[in-house]
């Protein structure tokens, strides 16, 4: 959902969950794939964050 370019807040939103562990796994997440910032994580998945929303619709 990040890569898509949803909020965090929206993420929180959507699973029930706070703002901060939303933060929390984002940062868990750029430093496994290496990545710096929610830009970087949307072009490394852009495929992927793309089908899943075609999937949602």
């Amino acid at each position: 959902m990040a890569a898509e370019g949803r909020s965090n807040r929206q993420i929180a939103k959507r699973f029930y969950i706070t703002v901060s562990t939303v933060e929390q796994h984002l940062t868990r997440v750029y430093r496994k794939l290496s990545v710096e910032g929610r830009s970087e994580l949307a072009r490394l998945l852009g495929p992927f964050a793309r089908h899943e929303e075609r999937r949602s619709a």
